[in-house]
């Protein structure tokens, strides 16, 4: 594949903001849009019919479009309990592979996924978007020019009351997976060899 040949992505997971992002593939010069799957197939239908995607290349079963063959890049945007079992079949089958955060629940899985990428020669991202964040760079430029002199520490608090999602019910601490993962990624990418101490309450 030349590198002016956009990539045939294959989005997993449209509901929510799966089909946010699925829509930003479809827009986006370097990929085609080349299948969805999903196992609401209602849900399915209407994103495909949106997005221009036609029924044959709408999967209620994740593994009938990697057996295709059709694609080069896939997203994975479905449940976190899924995100380890769905990325290893992916990489298993030679596509390159975004997954939204958190990678896996569990940090021996994440490794898996990480060597499994390298076996096979293949990108494994993981989409921190609050990395790309306008605040975030403004931060780092700050930091990096030393505008308010050597940075010594950093302390955050994060709150927020929100009930979780039917699917996030089985995490434990769901919050610091779910929505803190952001927090701590991104004070990561500005201080790489920070030391990050966190307490749970």
């Amino acid at each position: 594949m030349s590198q002016n040949t956009p990539l045939r992505a294959l989005v997993i997971g449209v509901a929510g903001r799966g089909c946010v992002l699925a829509q930003a593939i479809n827009d986006h010069p370097l990929f085609n849009l080349a299948g969805l799957a999903d196992l609401n197939s209602e849900l399915l239908q209407k994103s495909g019919d949106e997005l221009g995607v036609s029924a044959s290349d709408q999967f209620g079963d994740y593994h009938d479009a990697i057996a295709t063959g059709q694609f080069d890049i896939a997203f994975c945007v479905a449940s976190t309990t899924a995100h380890f079992a769905i990325t290893s079949d992916l990489l298993q089958a030679g596509l390159h592979c975004l997954v939204e955060k958190p990678i896996t629940l569990d940090l021996d899985q994440a490794r898996q996924l990480v060597e499994l990428a390298k076996q096979k020669n293949r990108v494994l991202a993981v989409g921190q978007n609050y990395r790309f964040d306008s605040v975030r760079r403004f931060v780092a430029e700050v930091l990096q020019h030393k505008q308010l002199g050597d940075l010594s520490s950093v302390t955050g608090q994060f709150y927020r009351q929100r009930p979780p999602r039917p699917q996030d019910v089985a995490i434990d601490y769901p919050l610091l997976f779910i929505q803190s993962i952001h927090h701590l990624d991104w004070i990561l990418s500005l201080l790489p060899s920070a030391k990050v101490t966190s307490a749970i309450h």
